[in-house]
């Protein structure tokens, strides 16, 4: 056989060598790339399971079902401390009205014209005074004045 051959034969082996080694790094990859693929396809239909989704949403509802207790608690702690609040500024108010003042054994002086009298310098020996109690009204005559 002649050198030519066995040159041509080297090549072919060769190529085919290549060839293979090739195919094989292709099958390889291939494998690789089909394998990740599974992976992240696994992943996601674990993600979307009936049941993992389920559970998720039985998770978000007991997380929500606490949030909404905290924020009844919260509300109803606030609506307390503001009923508190108002009954002290009621009981407040209520302490000083007129009619409180009255129910305490007080009583409002008051001329012929309605006006309130503060001072004794004001009216008249004889003039007509209405006094205003806490149940009723009396009709009173001056008959002396004191100025203090």
């Amino acid at each position: 056989m002649s050198r030519c051959f066995e040159e041509v034969r080297t090549r072919l082996r060769l190529t085919a060598q290549r060839t293979y080694e090739t195919a094989h790094r292709l099958e390889t990859l291939a494998a690789r790339l089909i394998q990740s693929a599974r992976r992240r396809a696994d992943d996601v239909i674990l993600r979307l399971s009936p049941e993992r989704l389920g559970n998720r949403v039985a998770e978000a509802r007991a997380q929500f079902g606490l949030l909404c207790a905290e924020r009844n608690a919260a509300m109803d702690l606030r609506i307390q401390e503001a009923r508190r609040r108002l009954a002290v500024s009621a009981a407040s108010l209520d302490a000083l009205s007129p009619l409180a003042v009255l129910q305490r054994g007080f009583a409002l002086a008051q001329d012929e014209s309605g006006r309130l009298i503060t001072d004794a310098a004001a009216v008249s020996v004889g003039d007509r005074v209405r006094l205003r109690l806490a149940h009723g009204q009396l009709q009173c005559r001056v008959e002396e004045t004191e100025a203090t």
